[in-house]
């Protein structure tokens, strides 16, 4: 209904968006703050810090708590009081995107992707490593042209994970051991959605493009919505739906990728992920409203 629950003010300043996992929802802030509160009440639970500046939503299951902060580490904190149990520090690329992906927590291990264009794969309990693989090699003789950020959130589909790095590569990794799946050119620097067997991409250029989950093939791309400043996609019954810096959804057919409608959510934009939820597509706006839509399938 979107009736409000609960409000807690945190007296600090936000800098990334809601993580939620167990019974806690948390929140990073500016200053390397993680505050966890209770899901059902919004009762304040704890507060740690970390390194550095927390720019993507926290993860966390019932036992712990994985942040990734500006500075390229990821922390390890118990659930239940905010402690410290482990740190992982990755080698940070001389120039990066503003913007951390946010970890993806899978039957008790935890992948990250990285500035670098990897993605570590770390046992959430202990910190320890279980692998690490490349998505994308940098390449070119400047520091910007090497840039290869992944900064959109991992995809765990079956036995492998998927991102997508900023003018690199679109790839996969067998969560088994790292090893490469297959990998096709792209460039974004937010995350990728999966439906009807695809993995969609909302490219920098504002091409969405579709590649096949078995093997990488381009299924179809639409180059409709060139420089709109695209989202993250979200799979929503037979459409895929991306919205813009404009505020506009706009809906594709998961089939083929022809426009299939839009709605403006915002007229002061969409930054956030939207969440879809059987037949529901929530959308955040950068004006903090939050709204519901039900998508209809055709």
């Amino acid at each position: 209904s979107g009736k409000r629950r609960w409000k807690v003010d945190v007296d600090t300043g936000l800098s990334g968006g809601v993580g939620a996992g167990g019974d806690l929802v948390l929140v990073g802030s500016d200053r390397g703050r993680v505050i966890a509160m209770e899901s059902a009440t919004g009762r304040e639970l704890w507060r740690a810090s970390v390194s550095s500046e927390v720019l993507a939503p926290p993860a966390a299951d019932w036992d712990v708590v994985v942040v990734q902060t500006l500075d390229g580490q990821v922390h390890g904190l118990d659930a239940a009081t905010g402690a410290r149990r482990w740190t992982h520090d990755s080698s940070m690329p001389l120039l990066t995107l503003r913007g951390t992906a946010a970890p993806v927590l899978k039957e008790g291990v935890a992948y990250c992707a990285l500035a670098s264009g990897r993605i570590v794969a770390i046992k959430a309990d202990t910190g320890t490593v279980l692998w690490e693989g490349r998505i994308a090699t940098p390449q070119g003789q400047s520091e910007i042209e090497r840039t290869v950020d992944i900064d959109g959130r991992p995809l765990v589909i079956g036995a492998n994970v998927y991102a997508v790095t900023y003018q690199g590569k679109l790839g996969g990794l067998a969560i088994a051991n790292g090893r490469p799946v297959w990998a096709r050119d792209a460039s974004s620097y937010v995350g990728i959605a999966e439906g009807f067997g695809n993995i969609y991409v909302a490219e920098a250029s504002g091409t969405v493009s579709a590649y096949e989950v078995a093997g990488g093939a381009l299924r179809w791309q639409n180059e409709q919505l060139a420089r709109r400043q695209l989202g993250t996609p979200v799979a929503i019954g037979s459409q895929v739906a991306v919205a813009d810096a404009e505020g506009y959804v706009h809906l594709l057919s998961q089939v083929d990728g022809h426009m299939m409608g839009r709605v403006r959510a915002d007229s002061d934009g969409v930054r956030a992920d939207m969440i879809a939820v059987n037949d529901m597509l929530y959308v955040y706006g950068n004006d903090g409203g939050l709204r519901a839509y039900r998508v209809e399938s055709r």
